[in-house]
């Protein structure tokens, strides 16, 4: 997970500085350390719906805060945070279509049921996203 953001590590430092790169270089370290972990642990619950729901509701509300607060966790948000500075979509819609590409890439190759679900938990996460760098305000 490290080595394939190195190149948007790059692009991050050239286009929003020191800072931005370091806070998100420490997100992604820590998100591949969690995620080496993860399957370790007892799921919640088994019922896919219900996982994409409150995957994406946490995905999307960790992500927000992460960005809120000056980082990012991988390249597409890296390309996305530069593109909303540039276009009138947000940093949820530009990581929302970079998704909805791969997840239906990913049809094709796995099942469509998962990369359905996926689109689900991604369209929640993409909200949040919104919902949490604006604030409920907007």
């Amino acid at each position: 997970v490290v080595l394939i953001n190195i190149p948007f590590l790059y692009i991050g430092y050239r286009i929003n500085g020191k800072v931005f790169t370091i806070s998100t270089l420490f997100s992604i370290v820590w998100m591949a350390i969690f995620s080496s972990f993860a399957h370790e642990f007892t799921p919640i619950t088994t019922n896919p719906f219900l996982g994409a729901i409150f995957g994406g509701i946490i995905l999307g509300i960790g992500v927000g805060l992460i960005i809120r607060n000056g980082g990012c966790l991988d390249g597409s948000e890296i390309v996305a945070i530069i593109f909303d500075k540039r276009t009138t979509f947000s940093v949820g819609e530009i990581v929302m279509a970079m998704n909805l590409v791969i997840l239906g890439a990913a049809g094709f190759v796995y099942s469509w049921d998962s990369a359905m679900y996926s689109l689900v938990a991604y369209f929640i996460a993409y909200k949040m996203i919104d919902i949490t760098i604006t604030g409920l305000e907007e």
